[in-house]
């Protein structure tokens, strides 16, 4: 339930924030990814103040850079992602996108907003890039 104001990322981090403080987890939220040119990582969505941890934004941002993967970083000036219930909660959070975050994406939620209209190198290029974050972060400990 994102589109009815993150009723479902909110019960979510709620319910389990205890939980996932105890394991020391972290959200990587994957968000609309549709188009290899538009990755980005969102560091912060202004119509909320959600700032994402900087530790997460900069561990993605170099895993992205190390691979040679299209990257940008980018500030989300309407709506909200999941990351904000978790970041609201206080746990660690991050969304990745892969539409603009400056112009309008006619796919987004509307009946456009399917399969066909992904540039499958954009999944790939996403995934490489946070699989790479992950395996970094696992070495730091």
């Amino acid at each position: 339930s994102e589109e009815r104001g993150l009723c479902g990322s909110r019960a979510y981090a709620a319910l389990k924030k205890e939980q996932l403080m105890k394991e020391n987890a972290y959200l990587v939220n994957i968000d609309s990814v549709r188009l290899v040119n538009e990755v980005a990582i969102v560091d912060r969505e202004l119509m909320n103040g959600t700032k994402h941890t900087p530790a997460l934004v900069n561990g993605l941002k170099q895993s992205f850079e190390k691979q040679n993967l299209p990257c940008k970083m980018a500030m989300l000036p309407i709506g909200g992602t999941d990351a904000v219930s978790f970041a609201r909660a206080g746990l660690p959070s991050v969304t990745i996108i892969g539409i603009s975050s400056k112009n309008y994406d006619f796919t987004y939620h509307t009946r456009h907003d399917i399969v066909e209209n992904i540039e499958p190198q954009s999944l790939e290029n996403a995934k490489n890039g946070i699989v790479g974050f992950i395996e970094a972060w696992d070495v730091k400990g």
